[in-house]
């Protein structure tokens, strides 16, 4: 799995830059303002997405101790680990050993 993501970072960066210089810094910057309110309302849509799957999730959890506002911050900050997980992928394979559990484990007086 680590090869494959790096391998598709790699890869779509490369793309990235290729179609870039394909194309023209100067014309994919000129689409890219070209889109004005477009962009805005994707990410309008994508926020109102999120509110209403942190309310939905504040309606099924029973005994609610925190109101919705806090489902809804726990649902932007999942969208946000989503959209880096293959960054924590490789963050975490190269620091094994320090997940809090292998970290109290560490602390924890030896028997015997």
């Amino acid at each position: 799995m680590r090869s494959f993501a790096i391998l598709a970072a790699i890869f779509g960066v490369a793309l990235l830059i290729g179609l870039t210089v394909y194309y023209g810094f100067d014309e994919v910057m000129a689409a890219i303002a070209s889109s004005r309110w477009a962009t805005a309302l994707v990410v309008a849509a994508r926020a109102a997405a999120l509110v209403g799957a942190g309310i939905g999730w504040w309606a099924l959890v029973p005994g609610r101790q925190w109101g919705p506002s806090a489902f809804v911050l726990l649902r932007f900050v999942r969208e946000g680990i989503n959209t880096f997980f293959p960054l924590a992928v490789l963050v975490r394979r190269r620091h094994r050993g320090t997940t809090p559990r292998a970290i109290w484990r560490r602390y924890q007086p030896r028997r015997g």
